[in-house]
């Protein structure tokens, strides 16, 4: 993970990357993500409360790794061969 400018930890998604969801530590929901070298875990914490904001975190995670899975379906259809693909830009 590498920090950048704008002070935000940036992470390229590579074929290391990972996601789970697991129980952690005290029996609480949390969602691992992984670049293949570091993991970030997001739990829930043991409050009812704490429970329902993971909830709503985990709705509009997954809505936005739909929109993130659609961006790059799209820019898959722009290009016939990928510019960093090409043997004769190398």
């Amino acid at each position: 993970m590498t920090p950048r400018d704008d002070e935000r930890i940036t992470v390229e998604v590579t074929q290391e990357s990972s996601s789970r969801s697991v129980i952690y530590r005290g029996q609480l929901p949390a969602l691992i993500i992984g670049d293949g070298t570091d993991e970030v875990v997001l739990l829930a914490g043991p409050k009812f409360q704490d429970a329902s904001l993971a909830k709503e975190f985990a709705i509009a995670l997954a809505h936005n790794a739909l929109t993130f899975s659609g961006a790059g379906n799209r820019r898959m259809q722009d290009f016939q061969i990928w510019p960093g693909d090409d043997p004769e830009t190398e």
